[in-house]
This record gives structure tokens, C-alpha cells and sequence, in this order.
């Protein structure tokens, strides 16, 4: 069984993981900022409309990720490169034997 990608290279992990981990924080601060300036009045609801296009649209991509997740994409994600390799290899096959190469989608 070949290795993963985490266990060839974990330097790649755990930069996923930092990045996610500065955005979260990064996030929250740029949150907390918001709910500040809206409990003071200090400007009166100068980023309302930004924010709460952004909140919707996290909450769309946090429902798509949900729902891919439940429907068990995430389970083989090495899967669709072998898979694209095998047709690579037949399509090569197709050709040499006929001369011509027919699309079996």
C-alpha cells in the first residue's frame, strides 16, 4: 500500500493546519471587532452589509463541506488519481490498437 501524503510529507499538513489555524484567529478578531463597534455605536453599522454578505457566504461553504463530508468524499481522496491514470493507459491502449481514440464517458 503506497503511503499517504501526510506520511510522505507531514511538512504539507502541517502547514494546512497553520493556515487554518492563523485564518480562524484571524477571523474571530475580525468578529470580535464587529460585535464591539455594533454593541458601542462607535460607527453605526459601517461594515453591516459586508459582514453579513460574508457570514452568508461562509455559511453556504460550510454547509457544501458539511454535506460533501456526509456523502463520503473525504473517505478516498487518492482514489480519483489512480483512477484518471487507468483511463490515461487505456485511452494510450485504444489508440495504438486502432489509430483512433473513442471517448467512453
Amino acid at each position: 500500500m503506497e503511503p499517504t501524503v501526510r506520511e510522505r510529507n507531514p511538512f504539507i499538513s502541517w502547514f494546512a493546519f497553520l493556515v487554518v489555524v492563523f485564518a480562524g484567529l484571524g477571523f474571530t478578531y475580525k468578529l470580535s471587532q464587529f460585535i464591539r463597534t455594533m454593541l458601542n455605536d462607535e460607527v453605526e453599522g459601517f461594515a453591516l452589509v459586508p459582514v453579513t454578505t460574508y457570514f452568508i457566504v461562509g455559511i453556504g461553504y460550510l454547509c457544501l463541506f458539511i454535506w460533501s463530508y456526509l456523502q463520503g468524499h473525504y473517505k478516498d481522496v487518492e482514489g480519483p488519481k489512480y483512477r484518471l491514470l487507468e483511463r490515461e493507459a487505456e485511452y494510450e491502449a485504444e489508440r495504438e490498437r486502432t489509430g483512433t481514440l473513442t471517448y467512453r464517458g
